[in-house]
């Protein structure tokens, strides 16, 4: 399994000491660095197996951890709680947003992130659908921004 930390032996009185004083890798980065991903079915399984069940590449698969999931994962391990999530709702929600394309709390929200998000730059819809939703791009970068909760998140809703 990667883990975010690095650790010569993975003894407990070294990970505590790991986790007190290291900042954790990004995820993605963790996973080609331990070639193992954490999400894989078993310990034994390998980036490249893990990547293979998904039909890709250990590097697509790190790549689709880069961003939103690596920012998400790293606001939860924060060491300062005030900068963690206050609750494992708020974590929730950030995954659910992220899984629906939607921008995630844990993300500064800047306009181009914002803008990224809303013409779905990873989006594997058809180029006419990017094109469609981000036909106004222009008028969004230039008009008045608004600063982070002034509006009201977006949120899925839960099932």
């Amino acid at each position: 399994m990667a883990s975010p930390y690095r650790l010569s032996t993975g003894q407990q009185h070294e990970v505590i000491r790991a986790v007190l004083e290291q900042e954790p890798e990004r995820p993605s980065v963790a996973m080609l660095r331990a070639g193992s991903v954490a999400e894989a079915q078993a310990p034994g399984d390998t980036l490249e197996q893990a990547a293979l069940t998904r039909g890709s590449t250990p590097t697509k698969l790190a790549r689709r951890f880069r961003g939103d999931l690596d920012t998400i994962v790293l606001k939860a391990m924060e060491k300062d709680p005030a900068r963690r999530y206050g609750t494992a709702e708020q974590l929730e929600d950030d995954v659910r947003n992220h899984l629906a394309g939607l921008p995630v709390t844990a993300r500064p929200a800047t306009r181009l992130y914002h803008i990224r998000k809303f013409c779905g730059v990873i989006d594997s819809g058809p180029p006419s659908r990017r094109e469609a939703r981000c036909s106004s791009w222009a008028s969004l970068w230039s008009a008045p921004y608004s600063p982070p909760g002034s509006l009201p998140s977006a949120t899925v809703p839960k099932q």
